[in-house]
């Protein structure tokens, strides 16, 4: 700068003129601004927009999806999804106890069962419409999940799933053999989307502690203790170590033996397992059982439990058998979380307490 010009020439004079109007140059900087939010506005409208909006649509929002659904009267469910197919019966609408098929009936669970007919009783809609175009355009197709059922007046319905919303949270649905179309969200269908396993009953043994009359227990270094109840329903304790030349002998069970046998019948029955055992953890045989309790019903017939090791995460290896286990329990290996065994050797300890 000399003499308040500019030596640099019209170059620089430009790049002062431009610092000196930022007023002039407002509207250059906005307008790419400008365009920047059409764009993302137009791209929102594009993501949000839904298939039904092609199709005649009605709002009704809460009404039930499947009106005609009674829980009570439903005596057959069957859930497939195109590559596996699971059926649920109960033999009357007064039988309270569900079963799955197959080839040989197993108990299912109850509140599984109960939890997946409320789920279609109270199936609620968001949104209804009139397909307007081809069914698999909302993800309809052979291989989508598919439940039937059965009343006790023998009508049969179908409830067929399609895609998920990609923004709603909702899941399209129809039903069987209906071109209206409707959306729900999607956690009102989660008690019907279960793994087959969920379905099952995993009690080990489901029978209440005062139907036994009689109780062995055999565990480790050729422990035997026995139990059975007398006329008066008090517990009579013989217990011996195999082999002994002590003579047996029958007493009153001491209060701390008595109250211990009780949390130990208490936990017996209300034992369920968190899984079925792996093929190659091996069947859990009474010649492998660590320790084997043998229990006697009233009438006749006999259950035993054969208790194995430890799984990796610390639950134990238990399988049923025998005549006395209810109908529909499979003799397969379980792994339970409650494990019984620590109770067993403390009514091993309680040896030491007898007279």
């Amino acid at each position: 700068m000399k003499g308040g010009e500019y030596t640099c020439g019209s170059a620089c004079q430009a790049l002062v003129d431009r610092q000196e109007s930022p007023a002039e140059q407002c509207p250059m900087r906005i307008r790419p601004l400008m365009v920047a939010l059409f764009v993302l506005i137009g791209l929102s409208f594009w993501v949000q927009r839904e298939p039904w909006q092609a199709s005649q649509s009605s709002t009704d929002p809460g009404a039930l999806v499947l009106p005609e659904f009674g829980s009570a009267a439903c005596l057959s469910l069957q859930l497939s999804d195109g590559a596996t197919q699971l059926v649920i019966q109960r033999e009357s609408a007064s039988e309270a106890q569900w079963f799955i098929e197959g080839e040989d009936l197993l108990r299912a669970s109850e509140a599984h069962v109960q939890g997946a007919l409320r789920a279609l009783e109270g199936l609620r809609s968001r949104r209804r419409f009139e397909s307007a175009g081809a069914l698999d355009q909302y993800g309809f197709n052979d291989l989508s999940p598919r439940i039937l059922w059965r009343f006790a007046d023998g009508t049969q319905g179908g409830l067929q799933l399609g895609a998920s919303s990609p923004t709603s949270g909702s899941r399209y649905v129809r039903g069987e053999g209906s071109k209206t179309i409707q959306l729900v969200a999607e956690d009102q269908l989660y008690p019907l989307l279960r793994d087959a396993i969920d379905y099952r009953d995993l009690s080990v043994l489901p029978v209440a502690p005062s139907s036994f009359v009689a109780l062995t227990v055999v565990g480790p270094d050729e422990l035997v203790l026995e139990f059975e109840r007398n006329a008066n329903g008090q517990m009579i304790t013989k217990t011996q170590q195999s082999g002994s030349v002590e003579s047996e002998r029958s007493a009153p069970v001491e209060t701390q033996a008595a109250a211990k046998l009780e949390d130990l019948l208490a936990q017996l029955v209300s034992m369920r397992g968190t899984r079925l055992g792996e093929e190659s953890e091996g069947p859990l045989r009474p010649e492998r059982a660590a320790w084997r309790v043998t229990l006697q019903r009233k009438g006749g017939g006999k259950a035993q439990l054969l208790f194995g090791g430890l799984d990796p995460e610390g639950g134990r290896y238990v399988r049923a058998v025998g005549d006395a286990l209810p109908r529909g329990l499979g003799n397969e290996v379980l792994v339970v979380a409650a494990d019984p065994v620590p109770s067993l050797v403390e009514l091993a300890a309680t040896r030491e307490l007898e007279p």
